[in-house]
């Protein structure tokens, strides 16, 4: 292969990989959403709780 061929050759796999790439990266940030969302859940849910907990406290010593 001539050196032009070689060039394009490489061309075509690296935009190959950089469109796994941010495929990847797509869905990477697509999950970090999703597990913001649950952790933004899972304190929702908790801070009643511990509100009670603290609230209470003075009355419990």
């Amino acid at each position: 292969m001539d050196e032009l061929a070689e060039a394009r050759a490489k061309l075509v796999l690296l935009e190959a990989q950089e469109r796994q790439i941010l495929e990847h990266l797509c869905n990477v940030r697509s999950a970090v959403q999703v597990q913001k969302k649950r952790v933004d859940e899972l304190i929702e849910h908790m801070i009643p709780p511990l509100l009670t907990v603290y609230l209470l406290q003075p009355f419990t010593r």
